[in-house]
């Protein structure tokens, strides 16, 4: 099944808050995007290997790409759409979309979700969608929250496991990232000798870790 991730743009990858407007600091007619704001979304395409992104926002997709491409985004080719435009509320946009495409998970990144799940427009389901606050943007808990419902990991914090590479590459798969340096290695040998040292392994869902610790 096909992972979504549909991307709203103004108070998620920028700031609009009253203190700090993202607009205000940049060239006048350019389209701000906040550096730490668009690493935190390739910290969650870098953990959900399968996903792909819908842009949801009054921004365009052409728009977004150039601007991404002039910050070096990691995964330009992973941007593949954007919702249809006739309807006003972005909740209809959504489900106008997946109406043609129903086979596929999906999370909304929304600043404004009145208008997806509230007053404006109740008619995404409120568990898909996750509120950023516009006066910071994207943040750490709402980054890890995506990867955690996409990659269905909510039930395994704090699991404890044998330390091997079998458990060590799984846990990869699903997004998780050691705590300590691995050997860059091809050599399962080399991996179990690495893995020998450490007596327990345990999951961390605050930062998707892997705890290797000593007993």
């Amino acid at each position: 099944m096909n992972k979504i991730l549909f991307l709203d743009v103004d108070g998620v990858l920028n700031i609009m808050s009253s203190t700090y407007h993202s607009h205000s600091y940049t060239t006048l007619g350019t389209d701000p995007i906040e550096p730490h704001l668009a690493n935190r979304l390739e910290f969650i395409l870098e953990r959900v290997p399968d996903l792909e992104i819908i842009v949801s926002s009054s921004w365009g997709t052409k728009q977004l790409i150039r601007k991404l491409e002039q910050m070096r985004f990691k995964y330009i080719n992973r941007i593949v759409g954007r919702t249809p435009r006739t309807k006003q509320h972005r909740g209809e946009q959504i489900l106008d979309w997946l109406k043609v495409n129903p086979e596929c998970d999906y999370t909304v990144l929304e600043d404004e979700i009145a208008d997806v799940c509230g007053d404006k427009c109740n008619i995404i389901p409120k568990d898909y969608v996750i509120e950023v606050d516009m006066d910071e943007g994207l943040s750490h808990i709402n980054t890890i929250e995506t990867v955690i419902r996409l990659n269905k990991l909510s039930k395994l914090d704090g699991y404890m496991c044998d330390v091997n590479s079998d458990n060590y590459f799984k846990f990869m798969d699903l997004g998780y990232r050691p705590n300590v340096a691995v050997p860059m290695t091809d050599s399962i040998e080399d991996f179990e000798l690495f893995f020998s040292m450490w007596d327990t392994m345990s999951l961390d869902n605050d930062n998707l870790t892997m705890l290797l610790e000593k007993d």
